[in-house]
């Protein structure tokens, strides 16, 4: 079965850009499918070396995301801290996988 049966949820990709001179501001990138999951019960876990992951999303290997951006799901904010490709040439089951951080800032106001 292909990971793609396994996405849930859409989410809404964000990241910062220069709009001219000193002035930078978060624009879309695009909306995409995602599973998003929770790493653990802790609240603060280091994964493959980043610190504060909280949560896991699993998007298709197209999908253009970097660190450093957003993730705006229907209820939570998330900063990406890392980025990994998986499966690359098997088949069905390439993706990314997203390691995210809630972003405490915009929590709640997707």
């Amino acid at each position: 079965m292909a990971i793609q049966h396994f996405f849930n949820k859409s989410i809404v990709i964000k990241r910062l850009e220069s709009a001219g001179g000193f002035k930078k501001v978060m624009v879309s990138t695009g909306t995409v499918d995602a599973h998003i999951q929770r790493i653990d019960d802790v609240d603060v876990l280091q994964v493959y070396g980043v610190a504060a992951a909280t949560h896991k999303a699993w998007v298709d290997i197209s999908t253009n995301i970097n660190e450093g951006d957003m993730v705006i799901s229907d209820d939570y904010t998330y900063d990406v801290v890392g980025v990994s490709v998986r499966g690359e040439g098997i088949a069905i089951n390439e993706h990314k996988e997203i390691i995210l951080n809630i972003n405490n800032e915009y929590r709640g106001t997707p």
